[in-house]
């Protein structure tokens, strides 16, 4: 008789990647390779995981790897009598991709994605899943943290550039031209006026900095506007502007969300609720009248705070 998995196993369920071997490969019809790693599992909610997975796409052979991440939901079932747990269902709520802001193109991302994952059937052996918790019981503790990530709030179109650290940059031999190697993004550093140039999948980006400073730019130097024609040639479809332009650079070296209104927040109410809502916002940005605190969801966790601009408080979920 099989049951629903008990709090225990969700704390590893995927573990289930110790019988898969990663990355897995998906095919979209387009032609586009997406390579899916190692989900990473972040927190529970009764029979309920939350968790992230990186990946990676590439759109024909001879391009650039492009890096993201995705969110998802899933529950797991075991079946007592043969000691083993599976896969049962896996929502994909969050996806982002550096360049891509169609959203679209995000819903059919998402739907590829929980599609083919359902289609492999991930299973394993429950003991040695049970026994893989034990292995992770110094990490999952009363002590884990539940530090807030660093909020930033926009109130126009922005895109978030992530580093890992502190830039570094690196001779690339292909670009014959300085790379930044800890960023999803291609920053380069033209040797000719050594100012660095970012490319936002559909507009490029000046500074004289590598962490603030972004412009975007139309008239391209000589060796970026040489890139430039490499990048749309490796493209397997015309990529369409973003409406309302260029958005803004946000660039951040330490793990950060964004979230951001078209404009001035706009609030609506919520029948029946001493809640209101940003109305134009993609984000799920709440406030409630009853202690004039704002509360957004990210990544299937709850922050709190005074003010959009932050700083933001970790809330538990009950």
């Amino acid at each position: 008789m099989k049951k629903k998995i008990s709090f225990t196993v969700l704390l590893a369920f995927l573990s289930l990647a110790a019988f898969a071997q990663w990355p897995k490969e998906i095919k979209a019809k387009n032609g586009t390779v997406i390579n899916v790693y190692q989900p990473q599992p972040e927190s529970m909610n009764g029979n309920k995981l939350d968790g992230r997975a990186a990946f990676s796409a590439q759109e024909k052979p001879e391009s650039d790897l492009i890096f993201g991440v995705f969110w998802y939901t899933a529950t797991v079932s075991t079946n007592r009598d043969e000691r083993t747990v599976a896969l049962e269902s896996i929502h994909v709520h969050d996806v982002k991709l550096p360049g891509i802001t169609d959203t679209t193109k995000i819903s059919k991302l998402k739907k590829l994605l929980e599609s083919e994952i359902l289609s492999w059937h991930l299973s394993g052996s429950l003991d040695e899943l049970v026994s893989t918790i034990e292995d992770e019981k110094a990490y999952i503790s009363e002590d884990l943290k539940n530090d807030p990530p660093t909020i930033l709030y926009a109130s126009q179109l922005t895109t978030l550039v992530m580093m890992d650290g502190e830039p570094k940059l690196q001779d690339d031999k292909d670009l014959k031209m300085k790379r930044v190697i800890n960023s999803p993004f291609l920053i380069v550093e033209n040797p000719d006026d050594k100012k660095f140039y970012l490319y936002g999948g559909q507009y490029w980006y000046a500074s004289t900095d590598l962490k603030q400073g972004y412009q975007n730019i139309t008239t391209l130097p000589k060796s970026i506007a040489a890139l430039d024609q490499q990048l749309k040639k490796q493209q397997n479809e015309k990529t369409q502007k973003t409406e309302g332009g260029p958005p803004a650079i946000l660039v951040s070296t330490v793990p950060a969300e964004l979230i951001q209104s078209n404009g001035e927040a706009n609030y609506a109410n919520i029948s029946d609720t001493n809640l209101l809502y940003v109305s134009n916002s993609e984000n799920d940005i709440f406030k409630s009248m009853d202690n004039q605190n704002f509360y957004v969801l990210l990544s299937g966790r709850w922050y709190s705070s005074l003010k959009l601009e932050g700083p933001w408080t970790y809330i538990a979920s009950d």
